[in-house]
Order: C-alpha cells, then structure tokens, then sequence
C-alpha cells in the first residue's frame, strides 16, 4: 500500500529491492548519531530480516513519480501484558541530508502514529544517543517526553564458532 505522506511524496513498506538504499541510510544514521561504522553485512543482514518479516517493520519515502528513496522509517514491537498491548519502538529515523528541512520526519512520525492507532499500539517509544541533540530536540517537537525508565543493557557473549564435532570419551 502507496499512502501520500507529504504534498510531493509518498510512503509504502519496504521491499526487498529497497534492501541496498536502507542499508546505506542505517550506516549513514548510525555515523552520524553514535559515530560508529557497523560492518556492512552485518547492517544488510538485519534490514533483510526485518523487511522479509510478515509485519511490515520498514517503510520508505519517495518523491511522488519517483522510484528514489529519500527517507526511511523503522520500529520493533514489545507486547505488554499489563496493556494486553503493543509498545511500538522507533528502531530507525533517517532523511537523506538533501531531503531534510521539508518536514519529512515530522511527517514519518505522524504517519507512524496513525499506523500505530490502527494497529492497537499503546505507546511508541524510542531511545536515542544522549549526545544526538539535535534528534532529542525534534523528538521533544513532536511530542516524545522523557520516561521514569532507563535503557540498560548487557551484551551477550558470542558463542564459538565449532568447525568440527566436538566428541567427548569417557575413561
């Protein structure tokens, strides 16, 4: 499904023909917003996870008449079962830099809640670097506010890579 986002362009979900331009624009997002380069097949692997998934978890912004992606929208469900409902989180905002300042963002927000309301959404939630100001300042404008909650996180080891059986002999 093609929705009109903004006078000139337009949203759908992502497809897998869209896999290349999202992998670029997670990259480009995760240097300008952490100044990390996560290794590319690692990015490419995760987008095409997501966009094969039976929800659509990504959408992208065209010009109307145009085949180019400009912009992208991403999120994750959490099901809450003091809700019975689910959070959606922002996993990923991205406007290409000539794109921005045409209120596209805004736009994917508002776009995101209207999909969230169908979909039974209770809240959509997402995290940010604390040195990104300028993404704190236009989620403020749009309307996020800072939670009672804080993001922790412990990473979890790898697991070995085993090339061959590993077969244990007992004395």
């Amino acid at each position: 499904m093609v929705s009109a986002l903004l006078p000139g362009y337009r949203i759908r979900a992502a497809r897998e023909a869209d896999i290349p331009v999202l992998r670029r624009f997670i990259s480009a997002e995760a240097r300008e917003a952490e100044h990390r380069s996560p290794a590319a097949a690692t990015v490419t692997r995760g987008v095409s996870q997501a966009v094969r998934g039976a929800v659509p978890r990504y959408w992208v912004v065209m010009p109307t008449g145009s085949k180019t992606v400009v912009a992208c929208i991403s999120v994750f469900s959490e099901w809450s079962d003091w809700h019975a409902a689910p959070y959606w989180w922002i996993q990923s905002l991205y406007v290409r830099k000539a794109e921005r300042g045409r209120g596209l963002a805004t736009a994917m927000v508002r776009f995101l809640e209207t999909a969230a309301i169908e979909a039974g959404v209770v809240e959509i939630r997402l995290y940010a670097h604390r040195d990104n100001r300028a993404a704190m300042m236009f989620y403020r404008q749009v309307g996020f506010r800072r939670t009672p909650y804080m993001v922790v996180a412990r990473e979890v080891p790898q697991r070995p890579v085993c090339r061959a059986p590993v077969v244990f002999r007992t004395p």
